[in-house]
């Protein structure tokens, strides 16, 4: 197969793409990338200044318009919003990507406040994880879905972490398991 037929495998010219999360590290990276083989993108984030700026950026360098919208995936009101600015602005959606994640040990916002230590680790910051990072895909799924279903194209793609698999046990200095915490 030829590099041009590579690359038409990858065309997507006109599709629009929602990235939630779309401000963040990886969001940054989905939407640069996606852009660049034609897609107009949608950065949906919390942040909705980031969100504008890396909309300018994106659409500056790949000259495919993207949008940038200042969403929280958690609450139904916010998400029933980003999919109507995005049915306006672009008329279709065929691609969700459902990238906003939560975690509270590790983000910038709550530095020192929550111990690796699952036993220790505080209800309400489970809660507030779950609604983001479950939840908002739930939300999200269920907002666009109408304008998916009338394109006749539905792709819904959920970014997870693998972060859950690398627990372990901790071992005591004698050999035998303890009973501590496993470590996050």
């Amino acid at each position: 197969m030829s590099d041009l037929g590579v690359l038409r495998r990858f065309d997507l010219s006109n599709r629009v793409m929602i990235i939630t999360g779309g401000a963040g590290l990886l969001g940054k990276s989905y939407a640069q990338t996606l852009s660049a083989a034609g897609a107009h993108v949608v950065v949906a984030d919390l942040d909705g200044e980031s969100a504008d700026q890396l909309a300018k950026t994106v659409t500056e360098a790949s000259g495919v318009d993207a949008l940038g919208i200042e969403t929280h995936v958690s609450k139904p009101e916010a998400v029933k919003a980003m999919a109507g600015a995005v049915m306006e602005h672009f008329g279709h959606i065929e691609v969700l990507m459902n990238n906003a994640a939560l975690d509270p040990k590790f983000d910038a916002e709550h530095t020192g406040e929550h111990t690796n230590r699952f036993e220790d680790f505080p209800f309400s910051a489970w809660q507030e994880a779950l609604a983001v990072n479950v939840t908002g895909m739930f939300l999200c799924a269920q907002a666009v879905a109408p304008a998916m279903l009338e394109a006749g194209r539905v792709v819904i793609a959920n970014v997870s972490s693998t972060k859950a698999w690398r627990g372990r046990i901790s071992n005591s200095t004698n050999g035998k398991a303890s009973r501590r915490s496993t470590s996050w």
